[in-house]
């Protein structure tokens, strides 16, 4: 279980959740209207990041959930890659 830290969005009072877990940062927001936006990177050895979101930047979903649920993934298969 990713360990979610909510963070209210200092322009419009939105939350936030952000985490960094296995060298991943995710991220995500409620984006205009009701879907919300995932992020998930990760920082390289040479300075440089790679998107893991299957788009290459960013992911759309209708609920907070389906979200969680894509990062909870996204570790998962960056943990079988790593090992």
């Amino acid at each position: 279980m990713i360990p979610w830290r909510t963070i209210v969005d200092p322009d419009d009072g939105s939350p936030e959740y952000r985490a960094h877990v296995a060298g991943i940062d995710f991220y995500i927001w409620r984006a205009i209207g009701p879907r919300f936006g995932i992020s998930a990177r990760r920082r390289l050895p040479n300075g440089t990041s790679e998107q893991l979101t299957r788009s290459g930047d960013i992911e759309w979903y209708d609920t907070l959930e389906e979200c969680k649920a894509r990062t909870e993934s996204i570790l998962r298969d960056h943990q079988v890659r790593v090992h």
